[in-house]
């Protein structure tokens, strides 16, 4: 296998600067999403990672969906 042809020193530039903002998008994100899983243990009144299914619905949950794309109780 032959080795990719040398970047150009504004391509190795345009993809560093590709890379950070990639990795801070990354970082971000993933401290929202964890801003959002604490906000919504602290509403539910319990420790994240507590059950949700009790919260989903107030009645059975069914495997059978209907045309709209919900569940139906059996």
């Amino acid at each position: 296998m032959g080795s990719a042809p040398a970047l150009s020193p504004r391509k190795q530039a345009e993809r560093a600067a590709r890379d950070a903002r990639l990795a801070q998008a990354l970082r971000d994100n993933l401290r929202r999403r964890k801003d959002q899983a604490r906000a919504q243990a602290d509403g539910a009144g319990g420790p994240a990672g507590a059950s949700a299914t009790a919260t989903l619905s107030g009645g059975p949950l069914s495997s059978k969906s209907n045309r709209h794309g919900g569940t139906t109780a059996d």
